[in-house]
């Protein structure tokens, strides 16, 4: 079950979403276009209307993260990990009603401390259009 939920979905969806799309618009749209685009499409995908924003918003932190890291192997372990917790959450009865308020802040900040690292040792995705505009 933990292969079938976890690991397969973290390495064919990344190959689909972050690997054949994002590469498809890289050099059409600027980085926070892309993705937009490649978390909206990845949002759809998984079809269920309650579950539409979440996932999108999953899909914009994945895309980011392969355009900072030049890679797709981190994305793949990041999306095995979701899917790892969402699993135990189900399994053990965990809610997300149920979690203290200063863990959403301590969340918040681990993301925040995540994307810092990040970006001091990016190495963005090869042929990427620009983050800005020039002068």
């Amino acid at each position: 079950l933990l292969l079938l939920l976890t690991i397969l979905p973290g390495i064919g969806e990344e190959i689909a979403f972050r690997g054949v799309l994002l590469y498809g618009l890289h050099r059409r749209l600027r980085p926070a276009g892309v993705a937009l685009a490649v978390g909206l499409v990845f949002g759809l995908f998984h079809t269920s209307l309650f579950r539409i924003f979440p996932t999108a918003y999953l899909g914009v932190i994945l895309a980011t993260v392969v355009m900072l890291t030049g890679s797709i192997f981190p994305a793949m372990l990041w999306h095995a990990l979701n899917n790892a917790v969402g699993l135990a959450a189900g399994k053990y009865g965990w809610a997300i009603a149920d979690l203290e308020p200063h863990l959403y802040l301590e969340a918040a900040a681990v993301l925040a401390l995540c994307f810092w690292i990040i970006w001091r040792n990016r190495t963005p995705y090869p042929g990427l259009r620009p983050w800005r505009a020039g002068p």
